[in-house]
């Protein structure tokens, strides 16, 4: 990643990556503070680091299981599996336990690793912790009396799988599983393989230069090809480590895809209504008085939604239609004009669709709220838009629509968009702007910011729309941690 864009973007892409999986290692006692460091750099390379706290509360756990699963057989494992939280923010959850493991054949013998774990790092018999040391810790309303070797384990190891030597050993006995998604973000393939390998590293099965060179071409490959179809779409790496006694990882990258459609068919099933707001936008509304009297006028509404601002023109007397690429939201729009008594034309499709048409010198007024904002990718696209909504205007019809503009002391990288699309905040500057504009008859009349107008002209019962809008329209989704460089613009144009 660019170091100027690391600041910005390291923990955006931590909140925007998934883990869930596990890992499995021999129940010996003496390899506490080893366990330790090894969850520690695993979870710090997937992104998700445990504050001081929670490591405080894990290596509790880990005492109290180790010393349980030491005592309970010769060949027991202890296994810390892990999935996403609710909130990606908040990092991980995980449950901790211990339990014989029969696929490993044959069996090593926990007892003999506990004993021979200070050998192995190379200490002197007088220099060997006493096996019959105690510590009493204090876990929730129980104490634990425990059997523990406290070895000295070296920090910030290169490569587990080399020094020092004992590791060797529990490298051969350790198992891994589970999967990482990521964005399908091309721009960020150093990054990605800079994690695969810390991660790998991390739990003890170190990838070859060779096998290196394979996975970054399978990542190369997925990264384009999912990103090509869709923002929405993520690189997925399964993996799961080869029985004893291969070292080795099996794994599979691919990209999984979810269209815009499906997202918004999850957000009808999953979310409370109003999705996009309890009211019209102040703009729309103000757009709209200045063109005469509604019943003269014929409106279409580009990715109208739920109806949020179609309805409201409808209700003055428009003649509305609306052209959504969601059915899930044309079927909600359909069931509140029914039920408001109103009538909406509706069209299932999407704008950028060659194929598609709009009826020549028709409308008066179009509108496409929040549309180029979320989900156009390039100016080309932008440029489609505003060439059909030209054919499709009347003489002096206007155009009202809105996109994120970058302040023109910012200069966005190929990281800076591909992560504006990620978000839904997709990141244009006015030179862009400008050229999608060249040779279309249209003429820009206004450029207004979206917070600052729909702060000032809405009802304050209807401010703010709805609980994400003051952040999204400020360009906060992409810049979460610093000062945004670019904010939500009202672009109102009039057919020349």
């Amino acid at each position: 990643m660019d170091t100027e864009q690391q600041p910005v973007f390291a923990e955006l892409l931590n909140r925007y990556t998934y883990v869930s999986g596990e890992l499995s290692m021999p129940c010996v006692p003496a390899l506490l503070n080893t366990y330790m460091q090894r969850l520690e750099q695993m979870f710090t390379s997937l992104g998700k680091p445990f504050s001081k706290v929670d490591l405080a509360t894990l290596q509790k756990f880990l005492i109290d299981y180790l010393s349980q699963g030491y005592k309970a057989g010769s060949n027991t494992y202890l296994t810390i599996k892990y999935s996403p939280t609710k909130s990606p923010d908040t990092g991980v959850s995980y449950t901790v336990s211990y339990a014989v493991n029969p696929n490993i054949q044959p069996a090593h013998n926990n007892y003999d690793l506990e004993m021979r774990v200070p050998a192995m790092l190379g200490m002197s018999p007088r220099d060997r912790p006493s096996p019959n040391l105690t510590s009493n810790l204090k876990l929730g309303d129980k104490t634990a009396t425990l059997q523990i070797l406290n070895v000295p384990v070296k920090t910030g190891l290169d490569n587990p799988q080399e020094t020092p030597n004992f590791l060797k050993t529990i490298n051969q006995y350790t198992q891994v599983k589970g999967e990482i998604v990521m964005p399908c973000m091309p721009s960020l393939l150093d990054v990605y393989m800079a994690k695969l390998k810390k991660f790998f590293i991390s739990v003890g099965k170190a990838y070859s230069v060779a096998d290196l060179h394979t996975l970054r071409q399978l990542l190369e490959e997925n990264l384009h090809k999912g990103c090509a179809v869709s923002p929405l779409s993520k690189i997925v790496v399964r993996y799961e480590s080869i029985d004893y006694p291969n070292l080795g990882v099996n794994y599979q990258v691919a990209y999984s895809i979810t269209s815009i459609a499906e997202q918004y068919q999850n957000w009808v099933d999953t979310r409370t209504p109003p999705l996009f707001g309890k009211s019209a936008d102040a703009k729309v509304m103000d757009t709209i008085a200045t063109l005469g009297n509604p019943h003269d006028l014929r409106v279409l509404d580009i990715g109208a939604g739920t109806g949020r601002n179609i309805l409201p023109l409808a209700q003055l007397g428009c003649r509305a239609e609306v052209l959504e690429l969601s059915p899930a939201l044309v079927e909600q729009l359909q069931k509140d004009a029914q039920a408001q008594n109103l009538h909406v034309e509706a069209i299932v499709g999407d704008i950028l669709d060659p194929e598609l048409q709009l009826q020549p010198n028709a409308y008066n007024l179009i509108i496409c709220a929040e549309v180029v904002a979320s989900h156009f990718r390039n100016v080309q696209q932008i440029r489609t838009l505003l060439t059909k909504v030209s054919q499709a205007l009347t003489p002096s019809g206007l155009f009202l629509f809105n996109l994120f503009i970058a302040h023109d002391d910012y200069h966005p990288n190929a990281i800076a968009r591909e992560f504006s699309e990620v978000v839904w905040s997709c990141m244009f500057t006015n030179t862009d702007l400008a050229t999608a504009f060249e040779g279309v008859p249209l003429d820009i009349i206004g450029n207004d910011s979206v917070f600052t107008y729909e702060h000032t002209h809405l009802p304050a019962e209807d401010w703010p729309p709805t609980g994400w809008f003051e952040n999204w329209t400020q360009g906060k989704d992409l810049f979460r941690f610093e000062r945004s460089q670019m904010e939500l613009r009202w672009i109102l144009c009039k057919r020349n």
